[in-house]
């Protein structure tokens, strides 16, 4: 008798978002048919045709993953800059992290430009987001680099994360002491079952003053990376402004040289009619006198 080998969820998943997004509703109910276990075929069936921003970030992540690890070390050093409140650093990494986001973005554009689709500025817009997204670590940029992506990613929403995408599954914990003998679950006495909940519940509040440490650490970093962006801004537009006043006076100059040129043209054209007058006088004078002394050389 021949077995068919059990359907792999995460090879499945890697498949159909590194392949063709118009073949993938096509290539996941085939998939899902193939499996054998109905729980792996529910979660491969559940698997949700990736946005065309999605598509072209999960490219990126199979054509450019050394590029992806680049961005998501720029990523952690921008995090312990802002930690460690170093400005100096800070404007450096944020010119970086501006350069890198937009060459990973051009470069989506032109995956999307060689498979013949047309990249908008929305779905440019999508993609940039999502890589910036990437920059906060985490598991989003876990999902940027699995390139698993669903839908586009957006830098301001941390939870997004637990729809926007699938990870690989992680290996399962082993199991508590005492949980593979169901004899030993029922002696467990309810001191114990209460002071378990006891450290559930202070678990539970732990985890949430983490959360919030954590989300007061990236408002304050995002504060301060607006800030190093606004001085970046200020100055840029100071320097902008400093050349366009520099092209208003060289234009200004421009055209005042233009105005006595063509003053100069004007005379010029003056002195020209004039000469012509004056040589059309001449030839008249000299014919004259010409003639008159041919008379003189032949008289009648």
């Amino acid at each position: 008798m021949c077995f068919s080998e059990p359907v792999d969820f995460d090879a499945v998943a890697d498949e159909l978002y590194g392949g063709p997004r118009e073949e993938f509703i096509r290539r996941r109910n085939a998939r899902a048919a193939e499996a054998d276990d109905r729980s792996v075929a529910a979660r491969i069936k559940a698997l949700r045709k990736p946005t065309l921003a999605a598509w072209l970030v999960n490219r990126l992540a199979r054509e450019r993953p050394d590029d992806l690890a680049e961005l998501a070390a720029l990523g952690q050093e921008l995090r312990t800059a802002h930690e460690e409140l170093a400005g100096g650093r800070l404007r450096e990494l944020s010119v970086r992290r501006r350069e890198t986001v937009d060459a990973l973005t051009l470069a989506a554009r032109e995956i999307g430009r060689e498979a013949g689709l047309g990249v908008s500025d929305a779905v440019t817009d999508q993609v940039h987001a999502t890589l910036q997204a990437a920059l906060a670590g985490g598991e989003a940029a876990d999902l940027v680099a699995a390139g698993r992506l669903a839908t586009p990613l957006d830098p301001s929403d941390a939870q997004q994360w637990l729809t926007a995408g699938t990870l690989a599954q992680r290996t399962p914990e082993e199991p508590e002491p005492g949980e593979q003998s169901s004899g030993g679950a029922r002696r467990t006495s309810r001191t114990a079952s209460s002071t378990r909940e006891d450290t559930t519940r202070t678990a539970v509040r732990a985890d949430e003053l983490q959360r919030r440490r954590v989300a007061r650490k990236r408002a304050e970093r995002d504060a301060e990376t607006a800030k190093a962006r606004r001085d970046e801004a200020a100055a840029t537009l100071a320097d902008a402004q400093r050349r366009a006043g520099e092209a208003t006076e060289e234009v200004a100059e421009l055209r005042a040289k233009l105005v006595k040129a063509q003053r100069y043209e004007k005379l010029a054209r003056n002195a020209v009619r004039a000469a012509q007058l004056e040589l059309g006088t001449a030839e008249r004078e000299s014919d004259r006198t010409e003639r008159a002394l041919r008379r003189h050389e032949h008289p009648h």
